[in-house]
């Protein structure tokens, strides 16, 4: 009986092996028609891209980024991470101690009306852009009281690609800095680019707009200037460290030219020519240590305005040709040229705004906030007021006011003083993101206001 039961369970056994045998063999021709790369030696494209990813380059002491580490809609190849990364000691950031997994992927933008619009050829977000659909949401930053991380935004000349830099710290520590390149078309991030190691807090469009300045501010108070290209992300050149803190930045029409204005006892603002950054800077008359700079429309003069005057300098030779008592008794929270390269406006919080031409100064009256900005398009001044943080638009002609928009009585209500206010000739809208995160659009189809938020801050 007991020789029977072993021979019936050794029998069972070699029926159980052959099945697992027969499948096994079937499974793999299923797998080999599948994929004509399964068991002949080769790796697929997702392998291959996955191995790239994820093997270090030679001698290389650094962690190994992991590319499941975030969401597959940011791969590897859509993140340009420092490149000298690989010589520092310590180890690199990976993108899993800034994101969780997924969190970037899910769509999260408030409307989808623009989901399919796509930009015109010719236009920068169409250029730079991969045709993958990216998600973005700014972090909400709880220190100070709230708000979001995002030192500057700028707008392309041509309306199509708002270019915003925010500054990110990691789960385990560590800084990072994100480019995000939105398409002000479909409203959705055309790039996004991510720098590991570096805390950026200045973007200047450059030249034909592919490159774009950053500046990166080093832990010992100076800085460097980093040319970007906006298409892949890579930091093509790089100046060499300048050793005092930036006050304000600027280019040139063409922008061939850079111009810093430094907290440095050698008062002098520096210029550096764009494709030979490393190259030592000249150097433009100036006698002020403190002040903001400002570029005239036909680009040949350059203004500091400081706490006590304004200096007007010709760019040809760098000389200052006059100075004119500033109407503020501090430095301007912002300062801009006027159509006319001999006016000039500039406020500083809870002052009046003032307009200032050959020496005379009028007030305007407005209780200013911290935001101005010129639209030459339009030739119309917007001036954050200090009260709501409502946006007036002046016509620079009779220096009165056309509209006004508040973003926080026009439901949906918002609450941030602005970053960023621009117009988008091609929407016929206004722009602005504050400093809660918030994106909205303004315009005006009659007697009232209309808002439009694209996306908010997610706490």
């Amino acid at each position: 009986m007991r020789k029977t039961k072993n021979k019936l369970n050794s029998l069972i056994k070699k029926i159980a092996l052959t099945a697992a045998i027969s499948f096994s063999v079937s499974c793999g021709q299923e797998k080999k028609k599948q994929n004509p790369d399964y068991n002949t030696g080769k790796k697929t494209n997702a392998e291959n891209a996955t191995a790239k990813a994820t093997t270090p380059e030679k001698n290389s002491q650094d962690k190994v980024v992991d590319p499941d580490a975030f969401s597959q809609a940011f791969s590897n190849a859509k993140y340009h991470f420092d490149p000298d990364g690989t010589k520092q000691k310590k180890p690199l950031i990976s993108p899993g101690d800034f994101f969780d997994k997924g969190e970037l992927a899910v769509d999260k933008f408030k409307n989808d009306d623009y989901k399919n619009v796509k930009p015109p050829k010719k236009k920068l977000a169409a250029k730079i852009s991969t045709g993958e659909r990216f998600s973005w949401l700014p972090k909400w930053d709880y220190a100070k009281g709230g708000g979001v991380n995002i030192p500057d935004a700028k707008l392309s000349s041509d309306d199509s690609l708002l270019a915003i830099l925010e500054n990110i710290k990691g789960k385990k520590g560590g800084t990072a800095t994100l480019l995000v390149l939105v398409d002000t078309y479909s409203w959705r991030p055309a790039q996004i680019h991510f720098f590991q190691n570096k805390t950026l807090s200045k973007l200047l469009f450059l030249d034909n707009e592919k490159r774009a300045a950053l500046w990166e501010n080093l832990q010992d108070g100076g800085g460097r200037i980093h040319i970007v290209n906006l298409a892949t992300g890579k930091l093509e050149k790089s100046s060499d460290k300048i050793t005092a803190k930036l006050e304000s930045a600027i280019t040139s029409n063409d922008g061939k030219k850079i111009y810093l204005n430094l907290d440095s006892p050698k008062k002098h603002i520096l210029a550096f020519d764009t494709d030979n950054i490393a190259n030592p800077p000249t150097f433009l008359e100036a006698e002020q240590r403190h002040g903001i700079l400002a570029l005239s429309q036909d680009g040949k003069f350059i203004a500091l305005a400081g706490p006590e005057k304004i200096e007007l300098i010709k760019i040809s030779d760098g000389k200052k040709i006059k100075e004119m008592k500033s109407p503020l008794d501090k430095t301007p929270d912002a300062f801009a040229f006027l159509e006319d390269p001999a006016k000039m406006a500039l406020l500083a919080y809870m002052k009046p705004c003032y307009i200032t031409a050959s020496g005379k100064s009028e007030k305007l009256r407005i209780q200013s906030g911290k935001h101005l900005e010129y639209l030459p398009k339009t030739k119309r001044l917007v001036i954050e007021e200090f009260k709501n943080n409502r946006v007036s638009i002046i016509d620079i002609k009779t220096l009165k006011e056309i509209s006004h928009f508040d973003p926080g009585r026009t439901k949906p209500r918002t609450t941030g003083t602005p970053i960023i206010v621009a117009y988008l000739a091609q929407q016929d809208k206004y722009l602005e993101l504050d400093t809660m995160g918030n994106l909205c659009l303004f315009r005006l189809p009659g007697k009232k206001w209309k808002k439009e938020i694209i996306f908010s801050a997610e706490k």
